[in-house]
């Protein structure tokens, strides 16, 4: 069955990230994504999960090009009004921020910072991307991006904007 399927597919994906796996996680991906493709039903849901999780396995492997292709195929799938769309633009920036192309992680900012939608997202969302905002503020104080931001940094203010974040370390050891 459908459900089935997707949940004993997810399950192994994660096995795969859990143990740091991530060639295996990538290469799993590929084969899910592959396999909901070739059914008669188009599984837009299950495309979007498979592909977001090899975009992660991308970042991690730096597989950059391949994740940038991963991401174009999953924003196909996604309208730019649908919440989604900011995570997977999320991981467009720092793939463009790992790669060294600072002035395309800046368009994505821009673009996503300029969405009407950006007010309401939700607040774990808004702090993940005033951490984005943070780095490029220090890649453009460090002298590795040349432009002019609209607003002087202040960095009591990030820090009061992202109480959940700076409180929860369970990720990030």
């Amino acid at each position: 069955s459908y459900i089935y399927q997707l949940l004993t597919r997810l399950i192994q994906a994660n096995i795969y990230s859990i143990k740091y796996e991530y060639e295996a996680m990538y290469l799993y991906c590929c084969e899910a994504v592959n396999y909901y493709l070739d059914r008669k039903v188009l599984h837009r849901t299950s495309i979007y999960i498979f592909l977001n999780q090899k975009t992660s396995a991308c970042i991690k492997l730096g597989y950059y090009k391949e994740g940038l292709q991963t991401i174009h195929q999953s924003l196909k799938l996604v309208d730019d009004n649908n919440s989604n769309w900011y995570p997977i633009k999320q991981n467009e920036f720092f793939i463009h921020m790992q790669s060294g192309q600072y002035m395309e992680a800046y368009k994505v900012y821009k673009q996503v910072f300029e969405k009407k939608r950006y007010k309401n997202i939700p607040e774990y969302m808004k702090e993940s991307w005033a951490v984005a905002e943070a780095y490029l503020h220090y890649i453009i104080e460090s002298g590795s991006l040349s432009i002019e931001m609209p607003a002087k940094y202040r960095v009591g203010r990030f820090l009061n904007t992202v109480p959940e974040y700076s409180k929860d370390k369970r990720t990030k050891n």
